[in-house]
């Protein structure tokens, strides 16, 4: 799903949006006739960057599938956790939400040590070119079907890439494996998944879905294709932020957490929106759509709040039915669950927590 809201100067005129409609029927027409390519539909436009110094956030190898002499210069920490991040659509590895993450594993790791299960090796997973539509403005929008196209492929290739690491001795076994996507990330997450269980007869140790994505994957509350489920992954939890809008509406996991009730609008956008529109008063350069400005920023809220949980470890959910009994008495909150990423893989049900 998108994960950044598009900046205009001013309102659009209808001139401006037909001008952009009509720009993007013909960027289709020309990918239909073979004369542009939008979005790339070759596996080998996924690259893979390790990120081995705690000390250096930007130092990143990049592993290139099925290149033994790639692997020859890298620097791992063999039999440690493999952290694998995937950027949603619209974007790609080098996007804020997800590098948060990588530097949040990299500051954790620099600051304690092996003996206290915080070291880990990182994978920034880059398939930009398969899911952010060249079309240099935001008739994007219009070719989001092109990137769900392409999540199986991507999905297919990642998991195809851990197995190259395992067959060469880099990864020991996949309980060493943690896939981690966001929005539509989450699903390639799931194909991820998905290829190891039918490739190596098991799936992942575990796969954490940030508000995977909902639109082209469900209509009228049924699923339209595959989507992340609960058979990618040993452990699958799923953080939801902007249900029903970017998100999905469905549980996913074995773990569904909702914090501040899942959405679809999370308060704090809503306090954010107004201080920045107090700020810009007078100035043009305000968000096109108050409402697509308020989902872009609920939905980015799940990288956020996962990103949170690597630097704290005491962030405690409660095990309800809804979120209006845990704000009740309800809900008596017997069953307590971390949420994130120290979330105790035996966990199941779905959890609410405001933050």
């Amino acid at each position: 799903m998108p994960s950044t809201s598009q900046e205009v100067n001013g309102t659009n005129s209808l001139a401006e949006r037909t001008a952009k409609c009509i720009g993007a029927i013909k960027k289709w027409f020309k990918w239909r006739t073979g004369e542009e390519e939008i979005v790339s539909g070759n596996p080998d436009d996924v690259h893979f960057y390790l990120y081995p110094n705690p000390l250096d956030h930007n130092f990143e190898q990049e592993i290139k599938f099925e290149d033994t002499v790639s692997l020859q210069r890298l620097t791992y920490r063999v039999g440690q956790p493999w952290k694998f991040i995937i950027h949603g659509f619209v974007t790609n590895y080098e996007y804020k939400s997800v590098q948060d993450i990588k530097n949040a594993y990299l500051t954790r790791m620099a600051h304690t040590d092996e003996a206290h299960g915080s070291v880990c090796n990182i994978v920034m997973v880059d398939w930009g070119a398969l899911g952010n539509p060249r079309t240099g403005d935001d008739s994007n929008m219009v070719f989001y079907r092109f990137a769900v196209h392409n999540v199986p492929v991507v999905g297919k290739r990642v998991g195809e890439f851990i197995l190259f690491l395992m067959k060469n001795g880099v990864i020991r076994s996949l309980d060493e494996v943690h896939i981690i996507g966001f929005s539509l990330g989450a699903h390639v997450a799931g194909d991820a998944g998905n290829t190891l269980r039918a490739m190596a007869s098991q799936p992942p140790a575990r796969i954490t879905g940030l508000d995977p994505a909902g639109p082209a994957f469900y209509d009228k509350l049924r699923f339209q294709q595959r989507h992340l489920n609960i058979t990618d992954g040993r452990f699958v939890d799923v953080i939801h932020t902007n249900m029903g809008a970017m998100g999905t509406l469905k549980k996913l996991g074995h773990a569904d957490f909702y914090p501040n009730g899942g959405g679809p609008i999370q308060q704090r956008c809503e306090v954010e929106y107004e201080e920045r529109k107090k700020k810009s008063k007078g100035q043009r350069g305000l968000p096109e759509s108050k409402l697509a400005t308020l989902n872009s920023c609920s939905h980015n809220k799940a990288p956020e709040f996962f990103t949170m949980s690597i630097l704290n470890p005491n962030m405690i959910a409660c095990k309800c039915e809804t979120y209006k009994d845990f704000k009740s008495s309800g809900c008596p909150c017997r069953v307590l669950a971390i949420f994130g990423e120290y979330c105790d893989p035996r966990t199941e049900g779905s959890f609410y927590l405001d933050i």
